[in-house]
């Protein structure tokens, strides 16, 4: 599947909550959010992070990828809260010009991308309205802003996204990674093929 792939200029010194409210306003977003010893899964409307209804501490975060529908927001930490982010979108999305201060570095109008599905570890053992407790031995739990029933497995979609190179013999380049959304799978019985 070939797509435009709009990117956007980086913008340095942006705190995580400021890049995500540019962007997105007060729309609802899911984030995977990485921290010195924490990943976890929010769900933001505006600045602040909720996972399991519980506010996410974003002085430690130092990586974000924050996403709804077709856009997808990679935020990195460079120094104390600020950090660098760059917006992939894809699609029929609003044009990145329309957001202030985000307009498109890069249009690739022949990137290809790769579907993939992560699973995310765990059976489903509390399930609280819109959250869902994956746990398993040794790994602990995570929590998933979806209802997960029993004998299900909780995934998250992606796309890898390549550009070709007619200087390399049309070699793909990575492009970027753009995120969502969560789904649930239902769990091939053992012994099935």
């Amino acid at each position: 599947m070939t797509s435009t792939l709009r990117i956007s200029k980086s913008i340095s010194d942006l705190g995580l909550a400021d890049a995500v409210k540019s962007i997105f306003g007060e729309s609802e977003t899911t984030a995977l959010l990485y921290g010195s010893g924490t990943i976890c899964i929010g769900v933001s409307c505006g600045a602040e992070f909720v996972s399991d209804r519980t506010t996410v501490d974003l002085s430690d975060i130092y990586q974000a990828d924050v996403f709804v529908g077709p856009m997808t927001l990679n935020w990195r930490r460079t120094a104390g809260q600020s950090g660098t982010a760059v917006l992939l979108s894809h699609g029929e999305t609003p044009a990145q010009e329309a957001v202030s201060g985000w307009n498109a570095a890069d249009s690739v109008d022949h990137a290809f991308c790769i579907d993939q599905q992560h699973l995310i570890w765990g059976k489903p053992d509390v399930r609280d309205g819109r959250w869902t407790r994956l746990s398993a031995a040794r790994i602990g739990g995570l929590h998933v802003p979806l209802s997960v029933p029993s004998e299900h497995k909780a995934i998250v979609r992606s796309k890898a996204w390549f550009r070709p190179l007619p200087e390399a013999c049309g070699n793909p380049q990575f492009v970027g990674h753009s995120w969502g959304p969560f789904d649930v799978i239902a769990m091939q019985a053992k012994g099935s093929a």
